[in-house]
């Protein structure tokens, strides 16, 4: 096994991690690793990169050697000693440039703290002009070079440009970039300590780390940043277009390039989280994030949030390049539906209308103005927005939701004879959407509700339109007439998620629980080999204790289906069966239910049956508020009443508030029960939309599969909660006699799989339960 640097004695479990991801990142695999929570997957993950980066000196150099090995392959050995001596030579050479751009860095950050010391701010501000017209900011005046439209890749090429750093010289040649590992978490906070992990890691000193994000948390201009978050990248975008306007107006004082090499300086010589970043920026009244994105182009190490990577847009705009780099996702969990959720988009009756008179008021004021290529399409768009409104006020609001295929939904709206991909690039060019926002906010009386309303309605008319140019099997449409709202609903993730697979050198996707893997594979990954990798968990097997129960102490069989799981029997069964498990848990016991109607129906029959004063006798009892606001107090209390005499019980539901992001570790969780199996509701219509997708796109029955494994994928969630270090332990209890199958069980994590007992009687499984218990009460 390789031997990998750490911070301290790695687990077994961590070398074979360390060691299966080097392997990965060697050969350029795509993966999907598995890695329980408490394992320390990120230290991990840090060090297996870093160190295949760092041994490998440059990919791109070691390709190269052996593209010339097997070239010369045949040649005398005077050649191969001459070649060998040649590409040691160009190593020590490229070692030599990067270090000399370390010291150029530190010289800069070293100056620039000794004028700082002087003064506290030296720079000169842009005088300020105006315009002939105040409005005139606001008038769509692209105008194509010749009478055709760009291609698709000039659009794409504008659309990034729009974002781009201002007197951007890089000094950096194309072929001398690093290849870079490229870290994508889904939160802020996620980050955040992923970069405090790299900190404490062996390589924190060694290499370069910048996290990139939006302009909402790394804007250091208070004019700026004090705007609606929907306002401040429209706002910094037009400051930079207007520093180098003839009209003379001020641009962005925080925009210095010497100050944003500066920035970039202190983000790679120093590893910082974006709070840091943004102290720094504001310190040098530099732009932070201008200066990460020109750190981003050396950094061996790029952190990013989920929508920092998983959209093209974002990717150009922050300057992420996938091509030939590592991709590794954590919490990957997540992906598909942060990937789905991403392309899709709801639009509303009140918000197509709210479109729509923005573009009347618009159309009125610069009629007489607007080029005629502009004119044409600032028309073209008020029409399809009346279209939908139209076709929004049309529906039956008593009818049922339904679906339709995105060519079916242009034909019924009546705007099959649009050239929609041509007005969309027009959009995209003419920044049309961001001046719409600016002449309401600035014209229309009713934009007192602000900008952040303009913006929400433009923007979602923006999206919306823009997915009915994807293609046909790629989503749906979901026509909600009760509400008068429509929603593009992706189907593909795979489809927007292939440039990263195709482009990147590897592709990593880890998590706690990644199991089932068809879930990742068939959505992501369709047609390719993907290596998997589920390593066990550090604490000790003793530790924990897995059964199933599918009988109650009266022997009455425990299924908690949707056709039974109201009846009188199956809740007695089930209100019997919670009083035992509480009177022979210690300290903290955590139920999940399956739904919040379902936790709150159990409550209500359980009190009035007596069942919930017999548990409040051996625990007190605390439920999961509806409330995010709330969880907070909840927790604090339920942890308050864990160290008392008996200890207390949670009742959470899972896919909720509580069953992701907070560790029930040690006695806050001696015992994990899930009520039945949370199986989504079959009559959604979303999700029999996606079911026949899955059936259409893969094979018959893939659907009911996708079904069968978003349950097992919220139960594996919930379960996941209770080990969270070494020393920890907890029992976890399944309370239905359907997940003893195989095919079930087959579908927990490893660790928890290898683990579970599946008792004849609720008699086996409470003496199994007591005897745990028993041999775990001297580490209380």
């Amino acid at each position: 096994m390789r031997e990998i640097p750490f911070p301290f004695e790695p687990y077994d479990v961590q070398r074979q991690f360390m060691s299966e991801l080097f392997d990965c990142l060697e050969t350029g695999r795509l993966a999907m690793f598995e890695s329980p929570t408490g394992t320390g997957k990120s230290m991990s993950i840090i060090c297996a990169a870093l160190h295949w980066l760092t041994t490998s000196t440059t990919v791109k150099a070691k390709d190269a050697a052996q593209t010339t090995s097997s070239a010369i392959a045949d040649c005398p050995d005077w050649v191969k000693e001459f070649s060998a001596a040649q590409s040691a030579q160009e190593q020590e050479h490229a070692a030599q440039a990067e270090a000399a751009r370390k010291l150029k860095r530190r010289r800069r950050i070293e100056r620039a703290n000794t004028r700082n010391k002087r003064r506290n701010d030296s720079r000169k501000k842009v005088a300020s002009g105006g315009a002939a017209d105040p409005d005139d900011e606001f008038l769509a005046d692209w105008e194509p070079s010749t009478d055709q439209l760009c291609s698709a890749e000039q659009w794409k090429s504008r659309l990034a440009d729009s974002g781009s750093e201002p007197d951007d010289d890089s000094d950096i040649d194309e072929d001398d970039k690093p290849v870079q590992i490229i870290y994508a978490t889904r939160t802020h906070s996620q980050t955040r300590q992923f970069l405090h992990e790299f900190v404490r890691s062996p390589f924190g000193s060694r290499c370069s780390c910048v996290p990139l994000s939006s302009r909402q948390h790394l804007c250091t201009n208070p004019g700026v940043r004090s705007l609606p978050p929907s306002s401040i990248n429209d706002r910094c975008i037009e400051l930079i277009g207007s520093k180098t306007s003839s009209e003379g107006k001020q641009g962005c004082e925080f925009l210095s390039p010497s100050l944003q090499r500066l920035m970039a300086s202190f983000a790679l010589e120093h590893p910082s989280d974006l709070e840091d970043l943004f102290k720094k920026g504001a310190q040098l009244k530099a732009c932070a994030y201008f200066g990460a994105r020109r750190a981003a182009r050396t950094a061996q190490l790029l952190v990013v949030p989920y929508p920092s990577l998983l959209s093209e847009t974002t990717r150009e705009t922050l300057g992420v390049n996938i091509k030939g780099n590592i991709v590794i996702i954590d919490e990957a969990h997540n992906l598909v539906e942060a990937i789905n959720e991403m392309n899709s988009v709801s639009l509303t009756c009140q918000g197509v209308e709210r479109c729509q008179a923005a573009l009347e008021a618009y159309l009125k004021r610069y009629a007489s103005r607007l080029k005629p290529s502009n004119a044409m399409y600032v028309k073209r768009v008020l029409f399809i927005a009346k279209s939908l409104a139209r076709f929004l006020k049309r529906i039956d609001p008593s009818k049922a939701t339904h679906v339709a295929t995105v060519n079916d939904f242009i034909f019924d709206v009546g705007i099959d004879n649009q050239n929609l991909w041509d007005t969309s690039a027009w959009m995209d060019a003419s920044g049309i959407v961001r001046k719409l926002i600016g002449f309401m906010d600035k014209n229309m009386e009713d934009a007192g509700k602000g900008a952040d309303s303009s913006f929400t309605a433009l923007a979602a008319f923006k999206s919306f339109f823009f997915s009915l140019t994807n293609a046909n099997d790629d989503g749906r449409v979901v026509i909600m007439p009760s509400t008068s709202s429509l929603r593009y609903l992706n189907l593909n993730p795979s489809s927007s998620f292939s440039a990263v697979v195709k482009d990147a050198r590897a592709v990593i996707l880890a998590g706690g629980t990644m199991r089932p893997y068809s879930f990742y594979v068939d959505q992501l990954f369709p047609g390719r080999s993907v290596h998997t990798f589920s390593c066990g968990h550090v604490v000790a097997p003793d530790n924990v204790a897995a059964i199933v129960i599918g009988t109650g102490p009266t022997g009455r069989s425990l299924n908690f289906r949707f056709t039974s799981r109201s009846q009188l029997d199956t809740l007695m069964e089930l209100g019997r069966t919670l009083v035992n498990l509480c009177s022979i848990a210690p300290a903290g016991l955590v139920c999940f239910f399956s739904s919040y109607a379902y936790e709150d129906a159990v409550f209500k029959f359980l009190d009035s049956n007596g069942f919930l004063q017999r548990i409040r006798s051996r625990k007190s009892v605390h439920r999961e508020p509806r409330d995010a606001a709330d969880v907070g107090s909840t927790l604090t209390r339920f942890s308050e009443a864990v160290a008392r005499a008996g200890g207390a019980m949670l009742s959470c539901v899972v896919g909720g508030k509580m069953s992701e992001g907070i560790n029930f570790s040690d006695d806050l969780a001696r015992l994990v029960v899930v009520v039945g199996m949370p199986y989504a509701n079959p009559n959604d219509a979303e999700l029999r939309e996606r079911m026949a997708y899955m059936d259409q796109a893969h094979w018959k029955g893939a659907g009911e599969r996708y079904f069968e494994t978003l349950c097992m994928r919220a139960v594996n969630q919930s379960i996941g909660r209770a080990i969270r270090h070494r020393g920890d332990y907890s029992g976890i209890v399944l309370l239905d006699e359907r997940y003893a199958r195989p095919t079930i069980i087959e579908q927990f994590p490893q660790w928890i799989r290898s683990r579970t007992a599946t008792p004849k009687t609720f008699g086996e499984a409470y003496a199994s339960l007591a005897k745990f218990y028993k041999s775990r009460a001297p580490s209380r």
